[in-house]
C-alpha cells in the first residue's frame, strides 16, 4: 500500500510503502527503511478538530543527519480515503486474519491507516483513555523546552506531541510536582502552572530525571490533579496545594476498561472501533 505521509516528526512529506516485514519512507531528501520488529508501539491521538497524530515508536531510532528520531509522528485527518492494496483477497486472508483486510478499503483516513498498520505490522494501537480536560478534550496544552504542544495523560503513560515527542510510562514515574500553582496563602499567583515529572529513564533503577511541562492553563489544574491522584501517582507537594484528599468530582475509572480499538484479550474487531473514548492498556506489549 502506498500513500503520501505528512509527518510532523521528522518534518516533511514521505511516500509510505508497506511490505511483509518492513516499511519504507521515501522523501525528497531522505529515505528510511524500518523493520517491523523495531516498532515497539503505535498510538492514535487526537490533535485538533478532524486531525489525529499517528505515532510510530521505535526501539531502534532512525537518523536524519545528526538527529535521531525514536517517535515518528504523522498527521492524519478524518477525510474520506480509498486505499488500494497490491494483493488479492485470497492472499490477504492467507497472510492476515481472514476478512481483516481487503484489496480496496474505503473510509476516514485515520481509520483506514490505523487498520492497515495494525494488521500488517501486527501491533496494538493505543488511544486516549478516560482523562478529559476542562473543555472535554483528551489532552492539555503546554510547552516543553520552549515548544508548544499537547500532553496526553493516557491509561498507562504520558505522551507529549510533538516537539520533541516524549513518552513516559507511569511505572517509571517517581513523583510529580505542581509548580507555580499557589502562593503561601494558597491563592493562585499565575494564570498558568507547570508540571514537573520525576522519572527513571528507560525504567532505570539508578537515578531519576526531571522534565517540566510549562504554561498549563490554571483551569486545567483540577482535572489533571484528580486524574493523577486516581492513577496513584505520587504528588510531591500535595499538602502545599491545599487540596489534600482531592474533591468529590473525581472521575470514575474502570480498571477493566480497555481501548475501544483492541480489547486486552485481542477479541474486539477493527470495525467495532468508532473513534470514541478508550484506554491504552499496554501491559501485554513490549517497549
Amino acid at each position: 500500500e502506498e500513500k503520501i505521509g505528512n509527518f510532523l516528526t521528522p518534518r516533511g512529506r514521505y511516500r509510505m510503502e508497506l511490505y511483509a516485514k518492513e516499511m519504507r519512507l521515501r522523501g525528497k531528501t531522505y529515505d528510511f527503511t524500518i523493520q517491523y520488529k523495531h516498532i515497539s508501539k503505535l498510538f492514535l491521538l487526537p490533535r485538533k478538530e478532524n486531525h489525529y497524530a499517528f505515532v510510530i515508536s521505535l526501539s531502534v531510532p532512525i537518523r536524519q543527519g545528526a538527529s535521531r528520531y525514536q517517535h515518528l509522528v504523522m498527521n492524519v485527518s478524518n477525510e474520506k480515503y480509498i486505499a488500494q492494496l497490491n494483493l488479492n483477497q485470497d492472499e490477504l486472508d492467507e497472510l492476515y486474519d481472514q476478512g481483516k483486510l481487503s484489496p480496496e478499503m474505503t473510509g476516514e483516513l485515520y481509520k483506514v491507516a490505523a487498520k492497515i498498520f495494525r494488521n500488517v505490522i501486527g501491533k496494538k494501537i493505543f488511544t486516549v483513555g478516560t482523562f478529559k480536560n476542562k473543555r472535554g478534550d483528551k489532552s492539555v496544552r503546554c510547552s516543553l523546552k520552549g515548544h508548544d504542544g499537547l500532553l496526553f495523560p493516557l491509561r498507562k503513560s504520558f505522551f507529549f506531541i510533538h516537539k520533541p515527542p516524549t513518552f513516559i510510562a507511569y511505572d517509571t514515574v517517581s513523583s510529580v510536582e505542581f509548580q507555580r500553582y499557589s502562593n503561601a496563602k494558597g491563592q493562585m499567583k499565575s494564570r498558568t502552572f507547570d508540571l514537573q515529572i520525576s522519572y527513571r529513564p528507560n525504567g532505570s533503577l539508578s537515578g531519576t530525571k526531571d522534565i517540566v511541562f510549562q504554561g498549563i492553563g490554571r483551569n486545567e489544574f483540577t482535572p489533571l490533579f484528580e486524574f493523577l491522584k486516581s492513577m496513584d501517582i505520587n504528588i510531591r507537594n500535595i499538602k502545599s496545594l491545599d487540596v489534600e484528599g482531592g474533591s468529590s468530582n473525581a472521575p470514575d475509572y474502570n480498571e477493566d476498561e480497555d481501548s475501544d480499538f483492541e480489547e486486552e484479550e485481542g477479541d474486539s474487531s477493527d470495525e467495532d472501533w468508532d473513534g470514541g473514548d478508550g484506554g491504552d492498556d499496554d501491559d501485554n506489549d513490549d517497549d
